[in-house]
């Protein structure tokens, strides 16, 4: 209520939207890394599917050999996580399978996992990171994922550079891709820095319908 937490409401409503421009501006970094244009994926996160959920965890010290975890195994579905956590700890990502390793929290930091929709844009360029919670200790733990995914309608397809003009993304009508002007800073297929076009590893997928698809898989 207003007299439990005042300015609750604000605060979560500015913070909110800073993580939406945080996103926004790590994508263009994501872009840039993958030969694109700075801005190539804005058009895609007009109206992105973003959530922001608060998470405490009871003070119960993990124990994997039994199986009793913070949270289990599991890769994110969408493009990025931007996490804030606090100072007890228990993240860990896997570096190969079965090869865990801990994410010590930094202050002022945060952590940033890419997601599955990444893995499939960028044709496994950027795997999506699959990780864990494991509480050492009988502690409370909070921490705060920020989700940023596409618009709701976006064809997600293997990326220009990656595998050629057949293979990119578009808004909303996946079987007419829109053309690549020539001063529009996308390498041509087989020129880019991937080197010559790869075969697409995923069929194109609807953002919004993704996304809900993993939803009910993970409820069910």
């Amino acid at each position: 209520s207003r007299g439990v937490l005042p300015g609750f409401k604000r605060d979560i409503q500015e913070y909110f939207a800073a993580m939406s421009d945080l996103g926004l501006s790590l994508s263009d970094i994501l872009a840039e890394s993958l030969g694109l244009p700075g801005d190539y994926f804005r058009e895609f996160l007009t109206q992105p599917l973003a959530i922001l959920r608060l998470l405490r965890y009871l003070p119960v010290a993990s124990d994997v050999d039994k199986g009793k975890i913070g949270a289990g195994a599991h890769s994110d579905y969408g493009l990025i996580t931007i996490l804030a956590t606090d100072e007890v700890g228990g993240l860990q990502v896997e570096l190969k399978e079965g090869v865990w390793a801990n994410v010590d929290p930094i202050p002022g930091t945060f952590v940033v996992n890419l997601g599955d929709m990444l893995a499939r844009w960028s044709n496994d360029v950027y795997r999506s990171t699959r990780h864990r919670v494991v509480i050492k200790r009988a502690v409370t733990r909070y921490s705060m994922p920020f989700f940023y995914e596409p618009n709701h309608d976006t064809v997600v397809s293997c990326i220009p550079t990656i595998c050629g003009e057949s293979g990119s993304p578009s808004s909303g009508d996946s079987s007419s891709p829109p053309e690549t002007p020539r001063d529009s800073g996308i390498a041509p297929p087989g020129i880019g820095i991937f080197g010559p076009p790869q075969k697409p590893r995923y069929a194109p997928i609807l953002s919004g319908e993704y996304l809900l698809s993993k939803y009910h898989d993970t409820h069910a």
